[in-house]
């Protein structure tokens, strides 16, 4: 298990399936954005990190060059981090997590995964070492005030040069167990 609690596998599942993308994990109850099929993913181009709505700073991102994943490449120096908003508003109280698939390539971390609120006054971290195998790490925040926009981030703590990958993500209303 990650510190996320959910079971971390090295078998990389099918993108577009989510029981399979949280291997195992459950949905809290109250999720209104939860359908027949499974919970909503509320990011936009989850796996397609070149599009515009993925932020970039100081890193280069290619399509879908490894097994299964995205290449993406940390030029070095400080503040080398992609991030997307997820524009739906979020509650005082509301639970949201962040999953992601990351495998190492030059660079093994530390990665830091985050959940924040729109203006970064409020925010959850999960720092994770990568492996040569796919892994799913998770962050989980629950939002004191009221946020119009949850934005979730991949952040390499070290500045140094290097490549990593990135496979599906997702953001989700309520926590996994």
């Amino acid at each position: 298990m990650n510190s996320g609690g959910i079971p971390v596998t090295t078998t990389a599942p099918a993108a577009a399936s989510y029981s399979s993308f949280l291997s195992g994990a459950s949905l809290s109850a109250a999720v209104p954005e939860k359908t027949a099929v499974g919970p909503v993913n509320l990011l936009r181009y989850s796996n397609l990190y070149t599009n515009a709505a993925w932020d970039k700073f100081n890193c280069t991102v290619s399509s879908n060059t490894v097994d299964w994943g995205t290449t993406v490449t940390d030029v070095g120096g400080s503040n080398s981090y992609f991030l997307q908003g997820s524009g739906v508003q979020a509650a005082a109280g509301d639970t949201f997590t962040y999953a992601v698939w990351l495998k190492a390539g030059s660079k093994t971390g530390p990665i830091r995964i985050r959940l924040v609120n729109h203006i970064f006054s409020e925010w959850s971290n999960n720092d994770v070492t990568l492996t040569s195998d796919w892994a799913l790490y998770t962050v989980v925040r629950t939002f004191t005030a009221a946020t119009p926009n949850p934005i979730v981030v991949v952040d390499p703590i070290d500045d140094t040069a290097g490549t990593y990958f990135v496979g599906p993500s997702a953001l989700f209303r309520g926590t996994f167990t």
